[in-house]
């Protein structure tokens, strides 16, 4: 093997941690949902089914590849930790306030009362 082929086994390496970086975004982003809908419905933020059937997902998918079952003990356990921190900041959003909604109904088009807009004009 050549230096070159390391590096270029490297810069493959580099474009799969980005992948997986992207990957944990998303799943991130997919648990402050959860956590978004366990607020709204009053239900606590530890589950402990789901974080027993994401280790035995992940205990099964490293068993499929090879890889160190304490691998995927460790990946479980970080991944449902970052998660319960993520759900643990998440707070129903607040209502939104549409700046049209501010605007007087004489002033929309199409109003009936054209009046108060007559009278912004004469002099």
């Amino acid at each position: 093997m050549s230096e070159t082929e390391i590096a270029r086994l490297r810069d493959e390496i580099a474009d799969v941690d980005r992948e997986i970086v992207g990957l944990v975004a998303k799943r991130l982003d997919l648990a402050s949902q959860v956590g978004l809908e366990k607020e709204l419905l009053g239900l606590p933020l530890r589950d402990d089914k789901a974080e027993e059937q994401v280790h035995a997902r992940l205990s099964t998918e490293v068993a499929k590849r090879g890889i160190s079952p304490s691998l995927g003990a460790g990946l479980a356990r970080l991944l449902i930790e970052e998660s319960v921190r993520r759900q643990a900041g998440v707070f129903p959003p607040a209502p939104v306030v549409s700046w049209w909604s501010a605007v007087p109904a004489a002033w929309a088009v199409g109003s009936a009362d054209t009046s108060v807009l007559a009278g912004a004009t004469s002099s």
